[in-house]
């Protein structure tokens, strides 16, 4: 493509290698929409090349901008209370909530079947919580993982990304009562939207 060597995968994983430019691009970005994001490296990044280099203080100051990169969600607005227990719906589904002291949700999501989801992830308010997920998979490696949440107008929002793999997690916990609605969605995750009725 443009006369640049190209592999994908999937959600994503991109690598493109320029001889021209002697320059390899890789991105993992956990995004559906491949094309749109062709169509930023390409008029972002490779159009980026041609440019002059920034002055010293331009460079310091996109630095220091970078070091502050984080996936916070916005402060919560205290609409928030406790959702600790364990709801299960249709399909052999199972979602279990445990609310810690300090504020941090350990989420597990389990769905039976041919291929199980069992999800354990633990999120936080503020500066996103940094964990590890396990797979199925045996020998298979653990995959770190950023969490955080926030609770807006009596929904709590989540957000899970993994950096080193191309999934996003993006869900809202609405209380309905004793259970809870659940959303969820993004780039490798299993789409959900049903009722957890209270076990």
């Amino acid at each position: 493509r443009g006369g640049r060597y190209r592999g994908d995968g999937m959600f994503g994983q991109i690598c493109l290698v320029d001889e021209a430019q002697d320059m390899v691009i890789a991105v993992t970005a956990g995004l559906n929409d491949m094309g749109a994001e062709m169509d930023l490296i390409k008029d972002t990044l490779l159009a980026g090349v041609a440019m002059q280099p920034a002055s010293a203080a331009r460079q310091k100051a996109v630095q220091k901008r970078m070091a502050r990169l984080q996936y916070a969600l916005p402060a919560s607005d205290g609409t928030g209370h406790d959702l600790t227990g364990s709801y299960l719906a249709a399909g052999n589904r199972r979602l279990m909530l445990d609310q810690r002291a300090d504020g941090r949700l350990v989420i597990n999501l389990y769905q039976q079947g041919r291929y199980p989801v069992n999800f354990w992830f633990t999120v936080q308010p503020g500066q996103p919580y940094r964990g590890e997920q396990a797979w199925f998979t045996p020998l298979e490696a653990p995959e770190p993982y950023v969490g955080s949440c926030s609770w807006q107008d009596g929904v709590l929002h989540v957000e899970v990304r993994m950096p080193g793999a191309p999934y996003v997690f993006t869900g809202k916990l609405t209380p309905k009562g004793r259970d809870v609605h659940l959303m969820l969605s993004g780039a490798g995750a299993p789409e959900e939207n049903r009722l957890y009725r209270r076990a």
